[in-house]
């Protein structure tokens, strides 16, 4: 199922909840992210997010149908359905290719497009950067 790339997520402020929506940035100094809920007005149904943590989906789902997100960690299962550790890696967006692509935990100099990374659609997303990592990864 494709899911809709013009999602936003982000962490509330007050609650460190994810939430989804649509993006909206304020001009207001300090600048601030905002996702406002689908379906809602812009006023009841804003919040203000922490900024790093804002991303956009991918569009792709993982093999259980969950939405990627920027920034989100990825694994890739072996032949027996396990989480290969060495697989662990984060979603980025490559502004010069202007693709979703994945970089490796293990080995940050190594990258390739999410779309190689996820051809033998055993991928599921673990987790995102900003939960705590020895948690996401097999072996932290």
């Amino acid at each position: 199922m494709q899911h809709d790339r013009f999602t936003y997520r982000g962490r509330d402020k007050k609650t460190r909840e994810w939430i989804h929506g649509s993006l909206l940035r304020t001009d207001i100094e300090p600048l601030d992210y905002l996702i406002c809920y689908a379906g809602r007005d812009i006023g009841a149904g804003t919040i203000a997010c922490d900024p790093e943590t804002v991303g956009q989906c991918t569009g792709r789902p993982d093999m259980n149908d969950t939405a990627i997100f920027e920034d989100d960690v990825l694994l890739q299962l072996d032949e027996n359905g396990e989480p290969d550790e060495k697989s662990a890696a984060i979603v980025t967006w490559f502004s010069g290719s202007l693709i979703w692509g994945v970089a490796y935990l293990n080995d940050p100099t190594y990258d390739e497009p999410l779309y190689d990374y996820m051809l033998d659609e055993t991928v599921v997303v673990a987790g995102n950067r900003f939960d705590d990592l020895e948690e996401v990864t097999p072996n932290g």
